[in-house]
């Protein structure tokens, strides 16, 4: 039987806990609710990036 080795890398861009902290201060200083749903569409589409490794196991034979 077949068998791989899946790995996922995920990793953040360096600006995304820049980004996260002026978002924090503009709502506070304006009073005001961000659009959470509009902010986890921005960070995941431009503040993650996402690989999958595939790769074979070998197979011990006796």
């Amino acid at each position: 039987m077949a068998m791989s080795r899946l790995s996922v890398e995920i990793k953040s861009r360096w600006w995304l806990p820049v980004y996260i902290r002026m978002l924090t201060l503009f709502c506070m200083m304006m009073r005001c609710e961000p659009d959470y749903q509009k902010v986890g569409d921005f960070i995941v589409k431009y503040g993650i990036s996402q690989r999958v490794k595939s790769e074979p196991v070998k197979e011990i034979t006796e």
